[in-house]
């Protein structure tokens, strides 16, 4: 960042005018991270990315924010930094706390920052828990810095809504009593909501997938297409397995997840072909449906990496009632559902 247009810098609100002061040895104005001037005789300070792009500290560079950065990093972080007795992401938070803003009546807008409340973190790479940010006002800072960075890469205001800040609490709330022992005897916790009624008895599977449905699904009934509308963004990078891991609560023992998902014979509609790219075939397993292309392992139990034209299967496909079809990573509603709203003017 330059400051050569004179405009206020968004991470420390200085002006190509202040670069001109001595330094603070000087008594002029200190270091500045994001300013060429004050970075000429400092090295670089960033993170690379799961995406391979560099992230600028503190600056939280836009170009290295996109939904399938923060659906990784958010379903890989663990909420209160790793202490629950189970492994409970912060994506699955995000999700619960949207749709706890949804049971409270909260607007599509309202949910859609609810879930994307944590974004923050995802640039952070942790959850940095709230006494641990009380005691360094470095981190605070550095996490407000995050927090107003990702929050204007999708046009949202800085100010979290009030009924976002409610759901928040009460998830704070529920989560406590769920997922993390009592705590220490002559100590006290309070929080200022109440848990939900209903108990979180597992863990969500595949929180990553669960986050990039419902982020395109509420952007797209908000009206919000782009690049980060493309359904299948996450498919492309991250493998889908037919059978994911869920984690009872309690701890004692895995349990398969397995897409129940009913078949539905012959090809998926165009439609839904068309806002999502990965399908099971009952006999033949996996199979992409990309614009109009396809891709498939055909019972070799390997992926084509060819994309072939689907004039080569549509017949063949729909001549044959036997074949049946699935959506791997989403159920018939969420697809419908953004199949509507793709159909939307």
């Amino acid at each position: 960042m330059s400051h050569t247009d004179n405009k206020p810098c968004i991470v420390c609100n200085g002006t190509k005018e202040d670069r001109t002061k001595p330094r603070i040895a000087d008594g002029g104005h200190g270091f500045y991270p994001d300013c060429d001037a004050c970075t000429a005789s400092q090295p670089s300070i960033w993170l690379q990315t799961y995406e391979g792009k560099q992230l600028r500290i503190p600056e939280w560079n836009h170009d290295a924010i996109s939904l399938n950065e923060t659906a990784t990093v958010l379903s890989r972080i663990c909420r209160f930094s790793g202490r629950t007795r189970v492994f409970y992401s912060v994506a699955e938070h995000s999700l619960r706390v949207a749709q706890c803003v949804a049971d409270l009546g909260g607007s599509l807008f309202e949910q859609f920052y609810a879930l994307n409340h944590e974004g923050d973190e995802a640039l952070l790479g942790f959850d940095p828990p709230s006494p641990m940010l009380k005691l360094l006002p470095d981190l605070r800072d550095l996490k407000r810095k995050a927090h107003e960075s990702y929050m204007r890469r999708y046009g949202l205001p800085v100010e979290m809504p009030a009924i976002v800040k409610r759901a928040d609490l009460i998830l704070l709330a529920t989560e406590k009593r769920d997922l993390m022992l009592p705590i220490p005897e002559g100590t006290e916790w309070i929080c200022a909501e109440e848990p939900l009624k209903e108990r979180i008895q597992q863990t969500l599977y595949d929180p990553h997938w669960r986050f990039v449905v419902e982020w395109q699904r509420l952007a797209a009934e908000l009206g919000v297409f782009g690049e980060e509308m493309n359904p299948c963004i996450a498919y492309a990078v991250v493998p889908k397995q037919h059978v994911e891991t869920s984690v009872p609560v309690s701890g004692k023992e895995p349990a398969a997840a397995v897409n129940n998902e009913p078949y539905r014979d012959r090809l998926p509609p165009e439609h839904l072909r068309a806002v999502w790219e990965a399908w099971e075939e009952r006999e033949s397993g996996l199979t992409d449906f990309r614009g109009t292309t396809y891709r498939g392992t055909f019972y070799s139990g390997k992926r084509d990496e060819e994309w072939r034209p689907m004039a080569e299967i549509t017949t063949w496909f729909d001549g044959s009632p036997g074949w049946a079809f699935r959506p791997v990573g989403a159920t018939w509603a969420e697809v419908e559902a953004l199949a509507a709203a793709a159909a939307k003017p």
